[in-house]
């Protein structure tokens, strides 16, 4: 049986029972379907965590952990269950509609698929309501953190779409603030992290000039804290 590897909040706990699908899509299930997710490495887990959260976003309460199964279970391959599309990756309803036929089929309480971002990778879909999932079991945990290299390297890369997306939203307000310097001055504070992305083709003329004269941005500065003496 293969172990299998999952990377959760300290403060969320492991979340097998897969309440975590009743609000949201996954790639291989629809919201309302209890599902919870693992990968097949420890190598994997991260690369997927990595992928799917901001850098600037990323938990600091993180535990990675290795579970197995107590006896022998079924484990379903997406591969001899249906058909993959070629560009299966790039379209998630249908992985949605083939993991929810699986759930709904119930002959194995684990879905072996491939990993949308490494595909040489297996990630496992895990059925909570499947008898055989209470033979699963924690075998280690530690605290995980990124490295720092690492998630600096996130942070520059990003997410091209919603990267473009931010720099449209704050372009569009420093716009409307164009002809007030200081207000237009304060949001380019605000949007300070993405100064070294932003050209001075997308900015307005009051922000391209402000960035061009240097001038020094306001920085935060931390409320004061009120002592309360006692005789």
């Amino acid at each position: 049986m293969p172990s299998l590897w999952r990377l959760y909040r300290a403060r969320h706990g492991p979340g097998l029972d897969g309440s975590g699908g009743l609000f949201a899509d996954g790639r291989w299930h629809k919201q309302g379907e209890r599902v919870v997710y693992f990968g097949g490495s420890p190598a994997i887990v991260v690369l997927e965590r990595l992928a799917h959260t901001d850098a600037d976003l990323l938990p600091n309460d993180l535990r990675l952990a290795r579970f197995e199964f107590s006896e022998p279970v079924l484990v379903t391959k997406v591969e001899d269950f249906a058909s993959l599309p070629a560009r299966w990756d790039k379209d998630e309803n249908v992985t949605r509609k083939i993991g929810s036929q699986w759930r709904q089929q119930g002959a194995s309480c684990l879905l072996s698929v491939p990993s949308a971002i490494l595909p040489e990778g297996r990630n496992f879909v895990l059925n909570p309501e499947h008898s055989d999932s209470q033979r699963l079991r924690l075998v280690h945990q530690r605290p995980f953190a990124f490295a720092l290299d690492l998630a600096w390297k996130r942070l520059n890369l990003g997410d091209t779409t919603r990267r473009h997306q931010n720099l449209l939203k704050a372009n569009a307000q420093l716009q409307s603030q164009s002809r007030n310097p200081c207000r237009c001055r304060a949001m380019l504070a605000s949007r300070s992290k993405y100064l070294p992305t932003l050209s001075r083709a997308v900015l307005c003329p009051t922000a391209s000039q402000l960035i061009g004269q240097q001038i020094s941005l306001p920085q935060h500065r931390p409320r004061p804290r009120f002592r309360t003496f006692f005789a």
